[in-house]
């Protein structure tokens, strides 16, 4: 019961964006469920179609910003592990990355070992010798809907009792490795890093969705 809420609340705080959607063939889904591959663990995952459809809704709004200010945008998937990189809405390059311990559910609070999901923006850039890792991306985590999210969760009783915050301090930055070992950040391999470091700028958009490309047959 209190997983299924949990859910609720994070699919929940991604209603608002826009309506644009990336197609989905009906021979591949049911009415209700579309199914992907983790490509890390193998297995299937379920995901419903009105999440599926919010997901696809922001990605392509990150990348529709990237259009319009013909600037660079991200957007990492989850399940592909994977953080696409679009440059004036044409997808530029692609890199594998490393999530946390726990990488397809959104994040709700500090120390839960997930990746949030929703739209944020590069607040800091940091530079080798300013960060712990490898070059870092600061994203703008939590943001008012991620607090409003953790308020809603304490009150339902989702929260630990000794946790009094979202939690913070979320990156994508380098040292990725090839499983999953982050508390909550995006890790690149440090050559990647590097690739992205100089295109990268404080306010570039990024969509972290848990997936946002057709579903596999069952």
């Amino acid at each position: 019961m209190k997983t299924s809420k949990i859910l609720g609340i994070g699919i929940a705080s991604l209603i608002g964006v826009s309506s644009c959607v990336t197609k989905i063939d009906e021979d591949h889904i049911n009415t209700e469920n579309s199914f992907f591959m983790d490509i890390r663990t193998g297995q299937k995952v379920n995901i419903h179609n009105s999440e599926l459809m919010q997901y696809n809704s922001l990605a392509e709004r990150v990348i529709m910003e990237s259009k319009k200010a013909g600037t660079y945008a991200i957007v990492v998937n989850k399940l592909n592990r994977r953080l696409d990189l679009y440059f004036k809405g044409d997808l530029a390059r692609t890199f594998p990355v490393s999530l946390s311990r726990n990488p397809l559910e959104a994040k709700l609070y500090e120390l839960d070992y997930r990746v949030p999901e929703g739209i944020y923006n590069i607040s800091k850039v940091r530079d080798v010798g300013e960060t712990i890792f490898y070059k870092a991306f600061m994203l703008n985590y939590p943001n008012e809907r991620d607090r409003r999210n953790f308020l809603e969760a304490r009150r339902d009783g989702l929260i630990p009792d000794h946790v009094n915050s979202p939690g913070g301090s979320i990156e994508i930055h380098g040292d990725g490795k090839d499983f999953d070992w982050t508390t909550g950040c995006v890790a690149l391999r440090n050559e990647d890093m590097d690739e992205l470091f100089p295109l990268i700028k404080v306010g570039t958009p990024v969509a972290l969705v848990k997936t946002y490309e057709k579903p596999i047959r069952r």
